[in-house]
C-alpha cells in the first residue's frame, strides 16, 4: 500500500505507515477514528475512515478554536464504535495539556489495543477485540498485519457541527 510520505513531525515515517496499515487492514470497517495526535498527521483520510471527532483531528482545537473542546468530548461520548489514535504522553509534554477534559474522557472510555513505538491505538472499553478486529484476527497486538479489509463505507458519523470563525475584512 502507498501512504502519504514526507515530514511526519516527531513520529517516524515507518511508525506512521504502520498505524495507517493497521487501521486499514486489521480493524473492522465502520469504526470511527479519533485522531488525538499532537502533531496534525492525516489519519482518517488515508485509512478511509470517518472521524470520531467533529473535525478530522485535534488540529482544530490546537490551531482554530480551542473553546470547542466540549464538542470533541461530547462526540467521543456518543461514539461507542470508535478508536483513538494518540500518544498519551503528549497531553503532558505539549500544549495539549490545555485539554485535560478530553484526556480524562479518553482515559475513562478507552483502553489500549496496540502500540507502534510512540503512537498508541485505544479501543472503547467493553467493545472488546471481537468488535474492533477483523474476523480471524486475535488480540495479540501488532505482530501480523496481513488481514485484508476494504475501506469503510458510510458510518454512524452523525455529528456535532462546529461553528467556523467568521472572516473579517477591513474596507
Amino acid at each position: 500500500m502507498i501512504y502519504p510520505s514526507g515530514y511526519v513531525g516527531p513520529y517516524s515515517q515507518r511508525e506512521y505507515e504502520e498505524v495507517l496499515h493497521y487501521i486499514k487492514t486489521r480493524l473492522r470497517p465502520g469504526l470511527l477514528v479519533a485522531n488525538a495526535l499532537a502533531y496534525p498527521l492525516a489519519i482518517t483520510g488515508p485509512t478511509g475512515r470517518l472521524s470520531a471527532f467533529p473535525a478530522e483531528s485535534l488540529a482544530w482545537l490546537r490551531y482554530v478554536r480551542p473553546d470547542d473542546e466540549e464538542a470533541f468530548v461530547e462526540k467521543l461520548e456518543r461514539s461507542p464504535n470508535s478508536i483513538v489514535v494518540w500518544c498519551p504522553s503528549e497531553f503532558k509534554d505539549s500544549n495539549l495539556s490545555d485539554f485535560a477534559r478530553l484526556k480524562e474522557t479518553i482515559d475513562r472510555l478507552y483502553e489500549p489495543e496496540t502500540t507502534f513505538r510512540g503512537i498508541e491505538i485505544w479501543r472503547r472499553k467493553g467493545l472488546g477485540a471481537r468488535r474492533t478486529l477483523v474476523d480471524g484476527d486475535d488480540d495479540r497486538g501488532n505482530t501480523d498485519h496481513r488481514g485484508k479489509v476494504s475501506a469503510s463505507g458510510p458510518g454512524p458519523n452523525a455529528g456535532h457541527r462546529i461553528r467556523l470563525p467568521r472572516a473579517t475584512s477591513e474596507p
